[in-house]
């Protein structure tokens, strides 16, 4: 069966606009969507599949689409995005090379295949190809906020923070009913230590729009503010959103809620969660788990959050322990002093040393490991390197404390 064309669009402009689960009632009409055999109709199936919880299906219904329609740019595009998911940047990225000029195309199309390559050139930090990219979409005068999704986008990569939640702020008030305008406007917000708003807003989000994802994102951010319950009822809510629910989100769900046990102490139900969740990463939780005792305790110091820039997780995590210490560091002078396309180990044990901190190597061990005092230690393990890994060798962890 195939899709008339009022249905059809209005499936997909349902669905844009938020209201993914009211897109789905009017497409069941037209039997299960991953039955659909027309191109056209199989991109809106896949736009649906991936706002209900089925990114496996979605990803097969834009496959799908395009070797039935590779000429479609629309479809094209969503390919692209489907590469990018399953295959990562540079499968995505010698894809858009392939030479060929874009098909005719309705101007919202063309608009957002050349911000679709602004963004592949932000996540390789080619910031320059991405301007002229984004310059040629703007170009086009199209009033399309998903062009405005990617400007943030590109502020993040380029960590401008501030200027990006100024951009995803406008946003949010232009189009209320964009998903991605609430996601990127809260996560901003959280990276401002600004967790208050970002809670009210997502829960404003998941009372005006059917975007499973914001349940998600909520949970996550309660669970950040300890707000163990309230995480676990958008977990539910997330569940009841998402009627095409893939194996994998189940299992997700299922870990999603064994740590929410654990963080409460509840070790036997953390542990049962974990059991049926299946995966290697929970078989690996439920050991540690069945091993938890009394003597098993959470033990969380007010370590500053200092957001990183690109490649500068090492100068960060100094600094939020400087200013643990009521010591001002300033982040980007730290890593101007010692990062190069990263942080050699060396270097930062060399600052750590010239600026007051203690160093030390140990054998890894649960004594030393466990927090027994409020001191916090930022650690860097070693262990066998090939070709040298031919013998055990004694791991050793630095670590850096005042």
């Amino acid at each position: 069966m195939i899709l008339n064309d009022d249905d059809r669009e209005h499936i997909r402009e349902m669905n844009f606009r938020g209201l993914s689960l009211q897109a789905y009632g009017v497409a069941g009409k037209y039997g299960p969507i991953r039955a659909w055999t027309d191109p056209r109709d199989r991109l809106v199936a896949s736009y649906l599949a991936e706002n209900l919880g089925a990114p496996r299906l979605a990803h097969a219904l834009s496959v799908a689409a395009y070797a039935g329609a590779p000429d479609n740019l629309e479809i094209r595009t969503q390919y692209a995005d489907t590469l990018l998911n399953r295959r990562g940047p540079l499968a995505c990225w010698e894809f858009l090379q392939d030479g060929r000029e874009p098909p005719p195309a309705p101007d919202r199309d063309l608009a957002r295949w050349y911000a679709f390559h602004a963004h592949i050139s932000g996540i390789f930090r080619d910031f320059d190809e991405a301007e002229t990219w984004m310059a040629r979409a703007a170009g086009l005068g199209v009033d399309d906020p998903m062009l405005g999704g990617q400007q943030v986008f590109l502020l993040q990569c380029q960590d401008r923070y501030a200027e990006a939640l100024d951009k995803a702020r406008d946003l949010l008030g232009r189009c209320p009913w964009y998903g991605y305008a609430w996601h990127a406007t809260a996560h901003l917000l959280m990276l401002q230590e600004l967790c208050l708003e970002a809670e009210r807003l997502l829960t404003e989000a998941t009372e005006r729009l059917e975007v499973p994802s914001l349940w998600s994102h909520l949970h996550l951010v309660r669970a950040e503010l300890d707000r163990l319950d309230g995480a676990a009822i958008c977990l539910d809510r997330y569940e009841q959103a998402t009627p095409l629910r893939e194996k994998e989100i189940n299992q997700w769900l299922l870990l999603a809620r064994s740590y929410l046990a654990s963080r409460r102490g509840d070790y036997a139900s953390a542990a049962d969660k974990a059991e049926q969740a299946d995966t290697e990463p929970a078989k690996a939780i439920l050991r540690h788990l069945k091993d938890a005792d009394g003597r098993s305790r959470r033990n969380v110091l007010q370590v500053p959050f200092v957001r990183q820039h690109y490649i500068t997780c090492a100068p960060a995590t100094l600094t939020a322990l400087s200013r643990f210490w009521s010591k001002e560091v300033d982040h980007l002078q730290v890593a101007e002093e010692i990062c190069y396309a990263g942080t050699p180990h060396h270097e930062e044990r060399e600052w750590a040393l010239r600026n007051g901190f203690v160093t030390r190597e140990f054998t890894l061990t649960w004594d030393s490991a466990r927090p027994s005092t409020g001191t916090p230690t930022a650690t860097r393990t070693t262990g066998p390197r090939a070709p040298a890994a031919r013998r055990p060798r004694r791991a050793a962890t630095r670590s850096s404390a005042s």
